[in-house]
């Protein structure tokens, strides 16, 4: 089961993602948030940040690392239905220009 995510887990997801790190480990670092994100509420904190995440996931080059952000940001949406709808609306100024 996964921990819950932090702020401060979910700005270093964030930092990986923009880093030249390799796409393996980027992959592994969303799957690992996807699944906290299932299993845990999240810090308001950490809502930003992971839609961000999941954009920047979404937008690159490499079919693995697209297809994680598009089931992160399926669990992230589901969380914020359930947790606080309202982030969602926040958050998609930012996300649906993709």
């Amino acid at each position: 089961m996964g921990e819950k995510l932090t702020d401060v887990a979910a700005q270093a997801l964030l930092t990986l993602l923009r880093s030249d790190s390799s796409v393996d480990s980027k992959v592994a670092s969303l799957t690992t948030a996807k699944s906290s994100i299932k299993q845990h509420n999240l810090p308001d904190a950490c809502v930003s940040p992971l839609f961000e995440s999941a954009r920047l996931a979404m937008v690159s080059q490499h079919t693995a690392l697209v297809n994680a952000g598009f089931t992160t940001l399926n669990h992230l949406l589901t969380r914020m239905t359930r947790q606080e709808p309202r982030a969602i609306v926040r958050e998609t100024k930012a996300t649906l220009p993709l």
